[in-house]
């Protein structure tokens, strides 16, 4: 799809793009770099591991204040920069205090920085435990993405991170095969939580819409979710397998 159009839609177009939930939040952080013909940040406030390889011109860890200075020096010489913590065990990066990313943003002039906000354990709905997620301050757009590959499956910790949690905010039972409807309660309890911290526009995000049988789950929990909270004004279908594909979902 048109590169204009993905940031539009998600609404990265400038700023800082706070990116929380399940389902794929690093292939969007991948498609919006590829797509925005700006200067761009990659970071997290979380434990995460490494970005794809061939994503961003260059990678920093910072282990010092001194540090940072070099993410500054660095941004402006190449279009891409990730910048984490340093590495944390196997295949693990530190996140950064978000004041941190803010601070960074700003003297190194990113257009658009974009921001893993949260942790999943690679499964494909979450709820989110005490502290999280860990937002910027200034966040302009909070996308809180699902995957809708959870759908009919059963709620339990192969396909939930804290399916306990989840059981608790939506009524539906440990064991018991998950709904459009579930997700779709999920959203909105989480994108209320969220709107209520900070200022931050909040996008839901359905995402792994791989397949038309995938695409057509993924709308039953946009329509489902507006019916039950207006005040989104879109959810976005989304594929990230090969070229991004997006269908907007309006009121």
């Amino acid at each position: 799809m048109d590169d204009g159009a993905l940031l539009d839609a998600l609404g990265a177009r400038s700023g800082i793009v706070c990116v929380v939930g399940a389902g794929g939040k690093k292939s969007i952080m991948a498609a919006l770099a590829a797509a925005h013909p700006g200067r761009v940040g990659l970071s997290a406030t979380t434990r995460f591991p490494p970005l794809p390889a061939g994503v961003g011109d260059v990678r920093l860890t910072l282990d010092d204040p001194a540090s940072e200075d070099g993410v500054v020096a660095v941004a402006r010489e190449h279009r891409v920069v990730v910048f984490t913590g340093p590495a944390s065990g196997v295949d693990r990066l530190e996140g950064l205090p978000p004041a941190t990313i803010a601070a960074l943003h700003e003297a190194a002039g990113f257009d658009l920085t974009v921001v893993k906000a949260d942790g999943a354990r690679m499964r494909l709905i979450k709820a989110p435990g005490a502290g999280e997620p860990r937002l910027v301050p200034g966040a302009t757009t909070v996308l809180l993405v699902v995957s809708a590959r959870a759908v009919g499956r059963p709620l339990d910790d192969r396909v939930a991170h804290r399916p306990e949690r989840i059981a608790a905010l939506t009524g539906t039972g440990l064991g018991t095969a998950i709904a459009p409807a579930t997700v779709a309660r999920l959203l909105v309890v989480l994108a209320a939580s969220l709107a209520h911290g900070g200022t931050a526009r909040v996008i839901p995000v359905i995402n792994m819409a791989d397949d038309d049988t995938l695409c057509a789950t993924a709308q039953a929990i946009a329509r489902e979710s507006l019916c039950n909270r207006p005040m989104f004004d879109r959810i976005i279908v989304s594929s990230f397998v090969g070229e991004p594909a997006i269908l907007v979902i309006q009121p």
